[in-house]
């Protein structure tokens, strides 16, 4: 190749160039097994392993209190439940009548169009 690449600047890749590049592969890959392929391996079994152990739901306290909530309910079942004042409940109702999470069904009353938050 050294040849044409003198005269042409070019390269043009044969058999052997193809068999040589799959050879430092293959030799790469040997050794990165030889060496890291326990830590690999222990890697993916403990990963496993921890993701079933840690298999929870995360719940604020505002979806909690939205779930404790009957399906009918007035604004002041909604401050108890939350524990807020006059206008925070009116504030977080308001958003979310506009998140499509409950609508209202009459003066102070609104019902769930989901059931839970979360």
């Amino acid at each position: 190749h050294w040849d044409e690449w003198q005269q042409q600047k070019t390269l043009t890749l044969d058999e052997q160039d193809v068999k040589l590049c799959r050879l430092a592969m293959d030799i790469q890959y040997a050794c990165q097994q030889h060496f890291f392929y326990a830590y690999a391996q222990a890697y993916f079994d403990n990963m496993g392993r921890d993701r079933k152990a840690k298999q929870r739901t995360r719940r604020s306290k505002y979806d909690d209190c939205f779930n404790q909530l009957p399906e009918e309910f007035t604004v002041e079942e909604f401050r108890d439940a939350y524990g807020v004042g006059k206008d925070a409940a009116k504030m977080q109702i308001h958003r979310l009548t506009e998140d499509g999470y409950i609508e209202s069904v009459g003066r102070g009353k609104y019902t769930k169009l989901v059931k839970r938050l979360m």
